[in-house]
């Protein structure tokens, strides 16, 4: 009998105010699945522009719950996880009674597999996703393309470049995870280092209890989110509710009083590596600057890839739109914002 990992998981999506004005359908959608092995978690954006946003994000968000629930996909290298997800996706575009170019939309997911404890992430596109430490601390996951805010540079799932942009990020749930969190752009804010205090106060509730949870996280965004965006909005988290240490946790972060029913042989003694999980909470990935500042000053590929903002196969296919567009210089192995760094 193997040991599984057990999880609380909420998840919520609105339409934005412009959507509600224009009295048009919410464009964003979630997708959730959990066997006894595998939990799947999904959520999709549909692009505005395109007339068939909504069934662009309902398809992929099939493709990406399909791929999800192959677990051979924890021995695949990168680049096959990428041709994969495409396939997938692409299958279930082609199966929609629309043009194909018409189904544009960005997209994240994150599997784990409950008894290896692995897990793998992927995205393409504005959407993002924090995983939340055992101390209930957001560390940066996936990272949204669109770096510039700006919707030409988002890539989308249809898009023929679309497998040259995805970000894939696999690990271990053993190193100092406690939980997830996916957006869409609508909700970025919650994944922002702003928005940190508030998500590890979702966070902690999660782990106590689901139904205040839920509640917790549809009264922040009607009251948070809601008012100042315009996006359509869309959240999942899962958090681990199995684990002694990350409960007594919860219970010091979270500001109410929520009973929590403890079955002792329902809690998992993991152990933890306490220089690693100092050194995570030490991490300055929450004070990470963006691109376009850290660029004030040239910077090598080695240094880009040193502070997290790609990995070394992904530094051409990260860095070649924005120099092609005139925004970013290269000269001398070095890499700088154009105009001599004015922004």
């Amino acid at each position: 009998m193997f040991d599984t990992l057990k999880y609380n998981t909420i998840a919520y999506t609105t339409a934005g105010r412009r959507h509600l004005s224009l009295g048009k359908e919410n464009e964003d959608n979630f997708s959730i699945y959990e066997d006894e092995k595998i939990l799947v978690l999904a959520v999709a954006d549909g692009c505005s522009d395109s007339p068939c946003a909504k069934a662009a994000a309902d398809a992929t968000l099939k493709a990406l719950i399909e791929f999800g629930r192959n677990t051979d996909i924890f021995e695949m290298q990168p680049k096959e996880v990428k041709s994969n997800v495409i396939r997938l996706i692409d299958k279930h575009l082609l199966a929609e009674p629309y043009e194909y170019n018409l189904l544009a939309c960005t997209c994240a997911a994150i599997v784990t597999n409950k008894i290896s404890k692995k897990y793998c992430a992927i995205s393409i596109g504005d959407c993002r996703a924090n995983v939340i430490t055992e101390k209930l601390e957001p560390k940066r996951l996936l990272i949204p393309v669109n770096i510039l805010r700006n919707r030409e540079y988002t890539v989308f799932a249809n898009s023929s470049v679309a497998m040259n942009w995805m970000k894939v990020e696999s690990g271990s749930v053993s190193t100092n995870i406690a939980g997830y969190v996916l957006v869409t752009d609508g909700a970025d804010r919650l994944c922002d280092f702003s928005g940190y205090e508030e998500l590890t106060k979702l966070s902690a509730a999660c782990v106590l209890s689901k139904e205040y949870a839920q509640a917790a996280l549809e009264n922040y965004i009607a009251d948070s989110i809601a008012p100042s965006t315009n996006d359509d909005i869309t959240v999942v988290m899962a958090m681990r509710c199995d684990d002694r240490q990350i409960t007594t946790t919860a219970q010091t972060k979270c500001n109410i009083d929520i009973d929590v029913e403890e079955d002792d042989d329902s809690f998992v003694e993991d152990k933890v590596d306490e220089e690693q999980t100092d050194a995570d909470a030490d991490s300055s990935d929450n004070k990470m600057p963006s691109l376009l500042t850290f660029l004030q000053i040239p910077r090598t590929a080695e240094e880009l890839i040193l502070a997290g903002y790609c990995t070394p196969s992904e530094v051409v296919t990260y860095m070649f739109p924005l120099i092609k567009e005139g925004i970013v210089d290269y000269n001398d192995y070095r890499f700088t914002l154009s105009g001599g760094g004015a922004m």
